[in-house]
């Protein structure tokens, strides 16, 4: 990761030394990853409630139904 982080670094400095105008831009490809990982946290994580939410149900579907059957 720190080789790959140096190459990175020093793409950057070519790049701001031959535009000094424009080698500030590429931060709305940065902003659009970090959107699209939230994205699929909260996509995961609605998944995941809503399989407990599935599971609790059953559970208590059964438990009533082990009730009605006691009496």
């Amino acid at each position: 990761m720190l080789i790959l982080l140096e190459a990175g670094r020093r793409i950057g400095v070519r790049r701001i030394t031959r535009n000094p105008e424009g080698g500030v831009g590429g931060g709305g490809v940065i902003d659009r990853a970090v959107l699209a990982l939230f994205g699929l946290l909260l996509a995961f994580t609605v998944s995941g409630a809503g399989g407990r939410f599935d599971a609790r149900r059953v559970l208590i579907v059964e438990e009533t139904n082990a009730m009605e059957t006691m009496k």
